[in-house]
């Protein structure tokens, strides 16, 4: 099949529009998340000091939920500590390691074998940019 540069250069203007296109939506979008996020705050004010955890409206229901949370370790010993706390309670099923860290991982251990002579450079999926 012959490709002809003109099917080519059309192909990546298309895509040079598009990625205009979403970049302006993207931008308006963070113009009315910023108005909601603001506007929400507003409504936790104004809940809270008319003493309520939700109120009905004919536009839908506002609502007050309260929720605690921990932060994750910064520090490698007090990794090790959450670690040691988390054995002791018996806990070891909630250890995980999630996708981001194996392609770490991965990425690591490769540069360092191509680095040590062991493995040639591959380039794995297709990846590409415009």
């Amino acid at each position: 099949m012959a490709i002809t540069t003109e099917e080519l250069n059309n192909q990546i203007q298309l895509i040079t529009d598009l990625r205009g296109k979403e970049k302006a939506a993207g931008q308006a979008k963070k113009t009315i998340t910023d108005e909601l996020e603001a506007e929400e705050k507003k409504m936790i004010e104004l809940l809270t000091a008319a003493d309520l955890t939700s109120y009905k409206s004919p536009y839908g229901t506002a609502g007050l939920s309260f929720r605690t949370s921990a932060k994750l370790p910064k520090t490698d010993e007090d990794w090790e500590k959450l670690f040691t706390y988390v054995r002791e309670k018996g806990l070891d099923n909630v250890i995980g390691i999630s996708s981001t860290d194996v392609n770490s991982m991965y990425k690591d251990g490769l540069a360092a074998a191509i680095e040590a002579g062991g493995v040639r450079a591959c380039h794995g999926d297709a990846d590409w940019r415009v």
